[in-house]
């Protein structure tokens, strides 16, 4: 999460904001850490303090898989520790430099807890008003503690927030307050198997483990689908009602989300992702994955490595059908610039 307050207001702060934000982004997405990226912006920042308007404050959190959170502040106020209970100012350990203050703070949040980060038009609000030294941090922790024993929504935490802050400037323009609150909850996990066996003879062995996951279940594939119904002595067979002109057929095995083609199925879920879901009027296999793909929150392909002697066949790439683990590795990339966790496993 970055948050990055412009020096004054208006457009002026904002575009300054909003270029701080994507130097930030484009640090880390070509292998810069968070520190090696907070660093370098502060160095930016110190050299344009008082000389420039695209000078900006700015806090930038990081929260891993396993809950290990990481939060930097320049010139920022605190991140607060948000639980399902309670809430509290996070410690962070301060350093000055060249006058700016450099704030750091590590923690561990579980599921059900977040991080809220703010700028200083929140903890600063009414600076000089009815609140004379400012709302400050533990005055909005102490807030935030008294929505979360009435009841409040932590969701609706940062629109409860901004309303109190703005309250506090009264009838004067104050000071600009952004806010962004992130609650960490149980990922939803996508399984896919796509594409039978190097060997038949580990066929049973990677169904079960497949079955023994505990994301939700899709099967891409004819010949995977018949070797799954034959591993689990289940019943195979073909779904009539979809609309869809173009898209492959869809199948049916019990117990299971998605049973549909493989290769065609993925090239097209690959060529319509990005389609907004307004636009898609069909129901069909090729929309439901495409459904699923959106709402996950990390997918699983467990892609076999059998020849499949249709993906030779030149009326494939007179349609422009990349073969399986081309279009696999083609939408995994999609799925990752979309902030999905993607993990491929060769069988």
């Amino acid at each position: 999460m970055i948050c990055c307050d412009g020096m004054g207001s208006g457009i002026r702060a904002n575009i300054a904001a909003r270029m701080c934000i994507t130097r930030m982004r484009e640090l880390m997405q070509h292998g810069f850490s968070l520190r090696e990226t907070f660093s370098k912006v502060a160095r930016s920042m110190n050299q344009l303090r008082g000389k420039s308007p695209t000078y900006v404050a700015f806090t930038i959190a990081r929260v891993l898989n396993n809950g290990q959170a990481t939060v930097f502040s320049y010139d920022a106020p605190p991140a607060i520790l948000v639980g399902n209970n309670r809430a509290s100012v996070l410690e962070r350990k301060i350093d000055i430099i060249e006058q700016a203050e450099i704030g750091q703070s590590t923690c561990f949040l579980r599921v059900g807890e977040g991080l809220l980060i703010f700028s200083d038009g929140v903890s600063q609000a009414g600076l000089g008003l009815q609140m004379g030294a400012g709302w400050g941090s533990d005055g909005v922790c102490q807030f935030v503690n008294e929505q979360l024993k009435a009841g409040s929504p932590r969701t609706k935490l940062p629109i409860i927030i901004n309303d109190q802050a703005r309250s506090y400037w009264a009838s004067t323009p104050g000071d600009d307050s952004s806010i962004i609150f992130g609650l960490c909850t149980t990922g939803l996990v996508l399984d896919i198997l796509t594409g039978p066996c190097s060997s038949p003879e580990r066929d049973e062995a990677v169904v079960k483990e497949f079955l023994a996951s505990q994301g939700l279940k899709i099967i891409c594939g004819a010949s995977t689908a018949k070797m799954v119904a034959r591993c689990t002595n289940s019943k195979l067979s073909i779904k009539q009602d979809d609309q869809s002109l173009i898209a492959p057929p869809r199948y049916e095995i019990p117990g299971f989300d998605l049973v549909c083609e493989g290769t065609v199925t993925l090239n097209q879920v690959y060529n319509i992702f990005d389609v907004p879901r307004d636009k898609k009027e069909e129901r069909s296999a090729v929309t439901e994955l495409v459904d699923f793909l959106h709402i996950a929150d990390r997918v699983n392909f467990k892609v076999g490595l059998a020849e499949n002697p249709a993906c030779s066949d030149i009326s494939f790439r007179q349609q422009g059908i990349h073969p399986r683990r081309q279009i696999v590795d083609m939408l995994s990339e999609k799925l990752r610039q979309a902030g999905k966790l993607v993990v491929q496993e060769f069988v």
